[in-house]
């Protein structure tokens, strides 16, 4: 189906007796919201990667078997130290 054809489609549909009501959000499954739901605060307030991790070079792990942590950098704080070899 061509996407004009399908957009034609939803287009036509007509919605009558349009009804809203407040549900707790595990009882929302298949609603649609009547409005957009718009956050007042950013959470995580700072910027943060979403995972723990080590940054390595390929050639480190060919050349050692044991790898040094030269730094921790805890979320939401900025790395002071170079990445060095």
């Amino acid at each position: 189906m061509h996407f004009d054809e399908s957009m034609a489609i939803v287009d036509a549909i007509e919605l009558d007796n349009l009804k809203t009501k407040k549900l707790y959000l595990m009882d929302a499954m298949g609603y649609v919201l009547a409005e957009d739901i718009v956050a007042d605060s950013n959470s995580p307030e700072l910027p943060t990667s979403a995972m723990d991790g080590y940054a390595v070079k390929h050639e480190d792990l060919k050349e050692n078997s044991r790898i040094k942590i030269d730094s921790i950098n805890p979320a939401g704080s900025r790395l002071q130290e170079s990445v060095t070899r």
